[in-house]
């Protein structure tokens, strides 16, 4: 009745674990391999000559580097290993049948693999320590620092794994997901810029990839590093030493958390999942079109511009790239993908009558997504802008929100010192009361309410100090010349012939109407340098736009 309640069950744990140990013992034997005899070998082939730097060398590079690789193929067999019976329909039965709750069964089976892992680690770098004891070699510093990040890797990877396992019921598909899973973010974002490179004018395409973090393995290895230490004991003679750095252990507790929300989630995940979905690709229904239209996508752009490069890539004489040959290689690819993905979930080859109105959808969402004169980009475009300003930094993303908030102070303080320019305005209309700073305050000082605590230089808007400074006449010139570039590039949009002119014209405009909005909460022509941008933005439009 006790093991109803509790969260953990000693013979579900120990019969886990009569399961697990050949799993166990291989991976302790890799560890031992690579640790403590390594250690031995060394200090034995060099009799007497290897020292305490050369050690936690070795010790540092395998618990960190080795550990991302170990970890990474192991974590994997261990979670399949402890939730193989949900890929079995009878064995599924008989664990859903046993008097225990499900969060019961997974954290057993969760605690058995980790534990396996945990343990394996400590032992091999507890002996190691003391195979390295005659170079007194420090524990914590460097052994229980290679420990730790042998154990921090384990932790993720892991849980990575256990929740591929709770997304399927087939035993073959959870390494399919896991190590997609683990590439598929930073690898989309490269294939994507390549995309991206070749068919905007003026984007490279060749920069670092910003979603690496996403690809564990690989921005671990690269990222997390090992950090040489020079002591002088004399005027010439230096000991190296090696430790972890602090930013690297940061990274590593980072998966680590990481590790354990995942895990959460699968437990989560468990709660839920129907014990007739053992067999399954997908192990749950709402999962199902995600996996059939996310594989449909991620074929279009890895296989579809594989096969446009194979087939008319600019390696072959004469090839160029092509939007038009692109878009079909790539709805081609994604139909593949579709059909594939549906046989997968459906476990039949009998899917192409089935499959035609989602097939026939997924041909038409990339077309009208890669087709750049289809309108249709700019709801997309314009969604992934303002998401963009979340992945802002927290200070950008205060002070784009303190221009809604009227009870800020910088906010408020605008409208006192429109409302008072507006005044000034009513008595110099027609003519203004002329350009710069000394104009301004000799005019302004007689208007001012004393609601504001300071002397401003200007008005903090482009459209109201032209008007203030230049009367009725030159504020509406500076608009009529500002606003009439915007028609003369769109007149140009509509009629260059060549493609190049059409995305010089195209960016200009976006320039142009980026300078217009920053216009209205400040007057920006009050600083040289950005005045020299807007002189260079007006020269170049008036040169893409002029039909000579």
């Amino acid at each position: 009745m006790r093991s109803a309640t509790s969260f953990f069950d000693k013979t579900l744990f120990r019969s886990q674990l009569k399961h697990t140990w050949p799993l166990w013992l291989g991976y302790t034997a890799l560890w031992l391999f690579l640790v403590p005899v390594a250690l031995f070998s060394a200090l034995s082939a060099y009799q007497g000559g290897y020292s305490a730097s050369d050690a936690s060398y070795l010790l540092l590079n395998t618990g960190v580097r080795g550990g991302v690789f170990i970890s990474f193929v192991f974590g994997l067999f261990f979670a399949m290993l402890a939730f193989s019976h949900l890929t079995q329909s009878r064995a599924t039965n008989g664990f859903h049948a046993l008097p225990v709750r499900r969060e019961t069964i997974f954290l057993t089976a969760y605690l058995t693999g980790l534990f396996c892992q945990v343990s394996s680690i400590l032992v091999t770098f507890l002996l190691g320590a003391a195979v390295s004891a005659p170079l007194h070699l420090s524990f914590w510093s460097v052994t229980g620092a290679a420990m730790g990040s042998a154990m921090l890797e384990a932790v993720f990877f892991y849980s990575f794994a256990a929740l591929c396992m709770m997304m399927t019921g087939q035993i073959l598909a959870a390494p399919v997901f896991y190590f997609v899973g683990n590439i598929l973010v930073p690898g989309m974002e490269y294939l994507l810029r390549n995309f991206a490179g070749n068919f905007l004018y003026g984007y490279s395409g060749h920069t670092d990839v910003a979603l690496g973090f996403l690809s564990p393995p690989l921005y671990m290895y690269t990222e997390v590093s090992i950090a040489s230490i020079e002591t002088c004991e004399s005027d010439s003679y230096y000991v190296t030493a090696y430790a972890l750095e602090h930013r690297s252990f940061m990274i590593l507790a980072a998966y680590a958390l990481a590790g354990l929300v995942i895990a959460l989630i699968a437990l989560l995940l468990y709660r839920t999942r129907k014990s007739e979905m053992t067999g399954s690709t997908v192990a749950f229904p709402w999962a199902t079109p995600i996996f059939k239209y996310g594989v449909a996508f991620c074929t279009a752009v890895a296989l579809g511009q594989f096969l446009y490069y194979f087939l008319f890539g600019q390696y072959r004489s004469g090839g160029s790239d092509s939007l038009p040959g692109t878009t079909l290689c790539m709805a081609a690819a994604g139909l593949v993908g579709y059909f594939v993905a549906e046989m997968l979930i459906k476990k039949s080859f009998r899917v192409f009558r089935a499959g035609a109105k989602g097939a026939a959808i997924v041909a038409l969402a990339l077309v009208l997504l890669l087709w750049y004169k289809k309108k249709i980009l700019l709801l997309p475009a314009a969604a992934l802008g303002i998401g963009a300003l979340f992945l802002l930094p927290e200070s950008l993303q205060a002070r784009f929100l303190s221009m809604l908030d009227f009870s800020n102070a910088s906010a408020s303080g605008r409208f006192v010192l429109w409302s008072e320019c507006l005044a000034v305005w009513k008595d110099h209309w027609l003519l203004g009361i002329g350009l710069g700073p000394e104009n301004f305050s000799a005019a302004y000082a007689p208007y001012a309410t004393g609601l504001l605590d300071f002397q401003p230089p200007h008005s903090n808007m482009l459209y109201l100090e032209m008007f203030l400074s230049t009367g009725i006449v030159g504020g509406l010139l500076f608009c009529g010349f500002f606003f009439g570039i915007f028609v003369r590039l769109r007149r140009a949009v509509r009629a260059r012939p060549e493609k190049r002119d059409r995305w010089e014209a195209q960016a200009l405009i976006a320039a142009l109407a980026g300078a217009a909005l920053g216009g209205v909460p400040e007057y920006i022509w009050f600083y040289p340098r950005i005045l020299f941008f807007w002189c260079a933005l007006f020269g170049m439009a008036l040169a893409v736009s002029d039909d000579n």
